[in-house]
């Protein structure tokens, strides 16, 4: 089984990792999206009329907090924000595809755009054929690692490599096409947005992502994709969008069209029914009746601006004493990739699906989370450290709102210490290790883990653009300690320095506290 998956959310531990050109299963893939008329090669092109409008100095701001669908909750004194109207759900046909308009969101010259779509026209390759293709890849593989330069094949879509299961798109091709051809000037541009207080021209998404499920090709002979659009910095010349707009999405011949309704204003959180919060973290639950079960939409909000990652992995939904198992559907799109001001970046969007009967699917329920992982966003001083001949006591703190974490002692390594793999070779540098603890500020919650940085710009007059993160959780020996144990990090230096430079950010910390959240059902898809 093959899907495409979306990688998104912070992960305590950050690491460096190299791109290649080559396309490759199981991740998401951004897009360019820009369209034909907007380059130099089209001379002809209309574009110089669709220009970004500035943002007036004096915005009008909004004094509750407001909900998005697919979002999270708007912090309180931002801009308006407009939203699809949640009654409607635009969808677009053809005969070998169809295209449905999930969500709309605007604010402030911001637009952002959900869309799923259905191909049916993938035709599988015969087995002989498909074999050939795949070992044309292989080989294609091995020379763009040895640098030299590949021309990938890209009439084909692979569904399962380890089966042989290649199919070729039809429907997939004619976006190809339409994306690299020219447009007339009596036609809409595709990916383009046209109606009230927009250009004639439109306003073009600038930027995307997206995500494909193979696996309904292998059940239900189809495949489905969910893509994110996004423009920035188009401010619509109307007081207020909501009017009818339109979409023109490259495939179709047809415009999907909504109207823009303003988004749920909240004077107060606690009248938010499904919101529960607990010292400055909050989690909101909707539920809607999908096909496969009752579906659970969640957000999350700080008040002090930190990222809150609720542990669903222990999570239960309950009604009247009954407890409804989860349902572990492994979805190839989960929460959202883009955002809006005002709205934090934490769990935003992600779903939990629940398998609970057709016929039981009204009433109370009740969403039990047993803790949270919150993730601070303060970043320290840069910190200079004395390398020592041997073993030095240090007492060097570093202050967090809700932490303090004391470099108790500094030891200089006796042998280089494994540093990373550089172009292809390990490479080991002379360090130091930095023994950490940590002593909580807030006595509601507890220590976690952090990360270290060494922003290397003792060697340059500017610091160096790639920055080197520190592992915390090993001890000198290079030996691996559990996560949620603080125990040291190495620091690196060159030859002849008599002093290392460190940062750390980040601090995460869990909340033991259980979040019942009631659920309130919507519709459903």
């Amino acid at each position: 089984m093959e899907k495409k998956l979306i990688s998104y959310g912070l992960a305590i531990l950050l690491l460096m990792t190299a791109c290649t050109d080559k396309k490759t299963e199981n991740q998401a893939i951004p897009e360019s999206n820009v369209s034909i008329s907007q380059t130099a090669a089209n001379p002809s092109s209309v574009q110089s009329e669709e220009t970004p409008v500035k943002t007036e100095e004096d915005i009008q701001t909004v004094a509750a907090y407001q909900f998005v669908p697919d979002y999270g909750i708007c912090e309180k004194g931002n801009a308006p924000i407009y939203v699809m109207d949640p009654q409607s759900r635009p969808v677009v046909k053809e005969d070998d595809a169809e295209i449905e308009l999930l969500s709309a969101v605007y604010q402030n010259g911001t637009m952002l755009a959900k869309f799923r779509t259905k191909d049916y026209s993938a035709v599988q390759i015969p087995e002989e054929e498909a074999q050939v293709l795949l070992e044309t890849e292989k080989e294609n593989q091995k020379k763009q690692e040895q640098g030299e330069p590949v021309q990938w094949d890209d009439t084909y879509i692979t569904i399962d490599s380890e089966k042989g299961i290649l199919v070729r798109s039809p429907f997939a091709q004619r976006v190809k096409e339409e994306n690299e051809r020219r447009n007339t000037s009596k036609e809409k541009r595709t990916k383009c947005v046209y109606g009230e207080g927009i250009p004639e021209v439109g306003y073009s998404f600038t930027k995307s992502t997206s995500s494909s499920d193979y696996d309904n090709y292998l059940e239900k002979g189809y495949i489905t994709t969910v893509s994110e659009h996004c423009m920035e910095d188009k401010v619509f010349e109307v007081s207020s969008p909501t009017g009818v707009y339109e979409i023109k999405m490259p495939g179709f011949t047809e415009t999907l069209t909504f109207e823009f309704v303003p988004a749920m204003q909240i004077p107060s959180l606690e009248e938010l029914k499904g919101y529960t919060s607990h010292s400055s973290a909050g989690i909101y639950a909707v539920g809607s009746s999908e096909e496969e079960g009752m579906e659970l939409q969640y957000y999350t909000y700080s008040k002090k601006n930190e990222r809150i990652y609720p542990d669903t992995n222990q999570c239960i939904l309950e009604k009247d004493g009954n407890v409804y198992e989860r349902i572990y559907h492994n979805d190839y799109w989960d929460g959202s990739h883009y955002s809006i001001t005002g709205i934090g970046k934490g769990r935003q969007g992600d779903k939990l699906l629940f398998q609970v009967p057709e016929e039981e699917r009204t009433g109370d329920f009740t969403l039990k989370i047993p803790r949270v992982r919150i993730i601070s966003q303060e970043l320290s001083d840069v910190i200079e450290i004395q390398i020592p001949d041997g073993e030095a006591d240090s007492g060097q703190k570093i202050e967090f709102a809700d932490s303090t974490i004391t470099i108790s002692k500094v030891k200089r390594m006796e042998e280089p210490v494994y540093y990373g793999n550089i172009n292809g070779e390990d490479v080991s540098k002379p360090a130091v290790y930095l023994t950490l603890k940590s002593e909580m500020k807030a006595a509601e919650r507890s220590f976690l883990q952090m990360s270290g940085i060494q922003p290397d710009s003792k060697h340059s007059e500017e610091a160096s653009p790639y920055i080197s993160y520190m592992i915390p959780d090993l001890d000198e020996n290079g030996e691996q300690y559990p996560y949620s144990k603080l125990i040291g990090f190495y620091a690196f230096y060159e030859d002849g320095d008599k002093t290392v430079q460190v940062q750390f950010r980040n601090p995460s910390y869990l909340l033991d506290e259980e979040f019942e959240l009631p659920i309130e059902m919507t519709m459903g898809d």
